[in-house]
């Protein structure tokens, strides 16, 4: 009979490696999930910083086409429009200044990120050229 309690008494884990097997599963797991958030807020930082980036340089075309559809340039002052893109709202801000030339002019555009009615930002900071030809 000692031979068979000998046999059964080493087929299972003591409760040593059991809690030594948690406290690596659960080391693990924490360091997964927290690279998980970390990666998500990443990914919907980028998300936000592309679409602002979209969203100026369509502003910058935009003004771009308005001097070769009239022959003269925006006035020199700053503008606001708000519109909903991508499910959010953003607010851009376009910005005419002139240059030692006259056939030049120079438009910043700055993008804001609308939530809960702050305003957050600027998402993306551009500029751009104006001419006449």
């Amino acid at each position: 009979m000692s031979n068979r309690s000998r046999s059964t008494a080493s087929m299972g884990f003591t409760l040593v490696e059991i809690l030594i097997a948690l406290a690596i599963f659960a080391t693990v797991s924490t360091t997964i999930y927290t690279r998980t958030g970390d990666t998500i807020f990443q990914l919907q930082s980028l998300e936000r910083r592309t679409i602002a980036h979209w969203l100026a340089k369509d502003a910058a075309t935009l003004a771009r086409l308005e001097v070769q559809s009239t022959g003269d340039f925006p006035q020199q002052s700053l503008q606001s429009t708000t519109l909903i893109s991508a499910g959010r709202e953003w607010r851009i801000e376009s910005e005419i200044m002139g240059t030692g030339n006259e056939w030049v002019k120079r438009m910043d555009v700055r993008v804001y990120l609308m939530e809960n009615g702050k305003e957050i930002g600027p998402i993306e900071n551009y500029f751009s050229f104006l001419g006449k030809y």
